[in-house]
């Protein structure tokens, strides 16, 4: 690495923590004093933990929010609990029917160092994955770079506070292995990979999507022993993690099952400005402006899914098609039509699309159908991004601090554009949702149109 580089690299480190960092101790979301109700719970029942995975009443917990999660971030939370932040406190109260959840700086910072060391191994990571695609230096700074000082992925670690980028660490390092020589690639370094895919499962399951594509991807590109040992290294994890815990639980599988299906039952997203996905943006505002009752419609998010991914398997069947654009193509399908989409569910799709935008650019790679997919994935993560400046992002800076930054709380608001409006929100989610599927469909004829045919 040439030294000019290498000060390009260190220097985008820098900056990127730097505002997260600053950031930090004087913000949080309302799931990091949910965290540590979950901290408690683990530390008070060891592996017990799913036993009381939704009680969060007996719990005392701030908020009705069951855990829904592999035990990894639970136990992540109890270890940083113990050894971090034995102090940390949280506590809620009523003032005019107005519920109050505060929440002590230390705890704060204990997990929020998490998040942000995540931020930066996935930046290295990415780095890694895009030298490795080019060869070239330049595209590996601009890839990493396009994650590391997003926005969106700032807020998410830096003020909010969730963990997504923790779950996706293990799959970028998958991605890389993946990305070496096939004929390198024997049976037990593919049970190794599944291994770290299953960690990242366990930790949260938000890329289970991307993972029968992967297995395809590995049965027709290299053999189908290869997919079998990656799924069996995935199982292997899953099982190993889970184990402990389905053994001591006195509720039994079903209730953990029970646990992590909850994301599939449906209900109006509100409040609006934090639904990223326009069709069930839509329905609510409909509910609750005209008193139609439109819920049921919310479950058939499913048929586009499903629709969508059929259309990406025959692409996968018929062409020689990219493990970036494999990923992005797949993640990005989940999160068009999935009916509650969360901001934090964009960091992965955010670092996926960095490495396909320097795939598009990338000189061997040229082309008008490539410009174009470059130029639809650009306006994505744009559109993505400036959720961040229309939210007024301040309301992370007081609503759960003990004592404000009442100072840093006017500059944000000084550069936020402050929306309030609900209809402002819905517009923004149907924009997104259109530019989503715009993508999906440049995409798909992106592969058909520059990709060999297998044979």
């Amino acid at each position: 690495m040439k030294r000019a580089s290498f000060i390009m690299l260190v220097t985008i480190l820098v900056i990127g923590t730097f505002v997260r960092a600053y950031l930090a101790p004087y913000s949080t979301g309302s799931d990091i004093p949910q965290f540590l109700g979950f901290a408690n719970t683990i530390f008070r029942h060891g592996l017990k933990f799913y036993d009381y995975a939704s009680s969060n009443v007996i719990e005392q917990w701030p908020y009705p929010w069951p855990y829904i999660y592999g035990p990894l971030w639970a136990v992540i939370l109890g270890f940083i609990r113990y050894y971090f932040a034995p102090r940390a406190y949280m506590y809620t109260y009523w003032i005019d029917g107005t519920y109050y959840v505060k929440v002590s700086v230390d705890w704060i910072m204990a997990v929020k160092s998490i998040l942000i060391l995540a931020d930066m191994i996935n930046y290295a990571l990415i780095y890694l994955v895009a030298l490795r695609i080019t060869g070239k230096t330049k595209y590996a700074l601009l890839a990493s770079a396009l994650y590391f000082l997003n926005p969106m992925v700032i807020y998410i670690s830096g003020i909010y506070g969730m963990f997504d980028q923790l779950a996706l660490t293990p799959m970028l390092i998958s991605l890389y292995l993946l990305l070496s020589n096939t004929k390198e690639l024997m049976l037990r370094k593919m049970l190794a990979i599944g291994m770290i895919m299953g960690i990242s499962l366990m930790i949260k399951h938000i890329l289970l999507p991307i993972i029968p594509f992967v297995l395809i991807y590995i049965a027709k590109r290299i053999s189908l022993k290869n997919a079998l040992a990656l799924l069996s290294g995935i199982f292997t994890a899953i099982i190993a993690i889970m184990t402990p815990f389905i053994i001591f639980s006195n509720k039994g599988i079903f209730h953990l099952i029970s646990l992590f299906i909850y994301p599939l039952n449906t209900y109006y997203v509100e409040p609006l400005c934090y639904s990223f996905n326009g069709i069930s943006s839509l329905i609510t505002y409909i509910h609750k402006y005209y008193g139609v009752e439109l819920s049921f419609l919310l479950k058939f998010w499913i048929i586009p899914f499903l629709a969508l991914s059929i259309a990406i398997l025959c692409v996968l069947l018929r062409y020689r098609i990219n493990l970036i654009l494999l990923l992005t193509l797949s993640y990005l399908t989940y999160i068009a039509t999935y009916w509650r989409i969360n901001h934090q569910y964009f960091v992965p799709l955010i670092a996926f699309m960095s490495l396909t935008l320097i795939l598009m650019l990338y000189p061997r790679t040229t082309g008008k159908i490539k410009l174009l997919t470059c130029l639809t994935m650009a306006v994505l993560y744009v559109v993505i991004s400036f959720w961040v400046f229309m939210y007024p992002i301040s309301f992370w800076f007081h609503t759960h601090m003990e004592s404000p930054n009442w100072e840093l709380v006017r500059l944000l608001d000084s550069l936020s554009l402050m929306v309030f409006n609900e209809e402002y929100y819905l517009i923004y989610a149907l924009t997104l949702t259109i530019i989503e599927y715009t993508c999906i469909v440049v995409l798909i004829d992106c592969i058909k149109k520059a990709s060999p045919r297998l044979k």
